[in-house]
């Protein structure tokens, strides 16, 4: 195993940024999580724990892709204040859905911000994706399908020397309690699957179409599709610490290897290897 190959959780709230002694354990800043991978440098969304990623380059320019799940606020608001963005030196990318430039662009203009883009001094490229490409980061596959998710949401797999993660955020679960096969196909055989589990099961009869799902689908998620272990994050911003200590518990009861997401976190990415006999049935399965 390579040991620059990692994860790290910079941003695992889900809606706005949530400071404060009941949340200081897990985190309270919006969504962001840094990939290391074959060399590459992967950044999923923007949210405000993007800040604090930027702070930890030390002043120091910054080459890397960042993936955007959706356009929503809390999945963009950290840009503004991410340091490598001043830099001369920096190269950043920019991906995400149709309409990502015109977002940040709108960020980050009167009456509701001082300056726009342009005091930016790094080298930016942005380019829009679709649900359902296909394209490559150095020597990084990804791959990404579309989720359940009011406007629109995007999932993501990077894949490089056998090893992998999905990267599904904002995403909600059909009522019907059918695996989407899409989202399915693409957690096969990860090493690690990243899942919006928002709310809790009791709590989806009144926020079903707010576009977010549960632990319990989290599990069985990465069950259905041999994944090794599940993060969950996207953490409702009413939860406490206490509260999410409970969530841990009771996935860990369905999932062995479900864990909750928690600012700072940072875990290596290990070899998932030959996919298994059960890998391949799900795949003739689903093709």
């Amino acid at each position: 195993m390579q040991h620059d190959d990692f994860v790290r959780f910079w941003g695992v709230r889900g809606s706005i940024p949530t400071p404060g002694p009941e949340t200081q354990n897990v985190g309270g800043n919006t969504s962001c999580v840094e990939v290391q991978l074959a060399g590459q440098r992967v950044i999923f969304d923007a949210g405000s724990g993007l800040r604090q990623l930027g702070v930890q380059q030390g002043g120091m320019p910054m080459v890397a892709t960042m993936l955007f799940s959706h356009l929503h606020w809390d999945h963009i608001q950290g840009l503004p204040f991410f340091a490598p963005l001043y830099h001369p030196q920096s190269a950043l990318v920019l991906r995400g859905a149709e309409g990502l430039c015109h977002a940040l662009t709108k960020q980050m203009s009167g009456p509701t911000f001082p300056v726009g883009m342009e005091i930016f001094n790094a080298a930016l490229e942005m380019s829009p994706l679709q649900a359902g490409m296909r394209f490559s980061i150095g020597r990084v596959q990804v791959e990404t399908c579309a989720l359940n998710h009011p406007g629109g949401s995007i999932a993501y797999r990077l894949s490089a020397a056998g090893k992998s993660l999905v990267y599904a955020c904002d995403h909600e679960h059909p009522a019907d309690g059918k695996l989407p096969p899409g989202l399915l196909r693409l957690c096969l055989g990860a090493d690690l699957l990243i899942y919006d589990a928002q709310y809790l099961p009791e709590e989806m009869e009144s926020k079903r179409g707010w576009g977010h799902s549960t632990y319990v689908e989290g599990a069985r998620l990465a069950q259905a599709a041999g994944a090794k272990h599940l993060l969950l994050t996207h953490h409702d911003p009413a939860r406490s610490d206490k509260a999410m200590a409970e969530i841990e518990h009771r996935a860990g009861q369905l999932f062995s290897g479900a864990q909750v997401a928690r600012e700072g976190l940072r875990l290596p990415l290990s070899s998932c290897g030959p996919a298994t006999e059960r890998e391949h049935a799900l795949e003739a399965t689903l093709s």
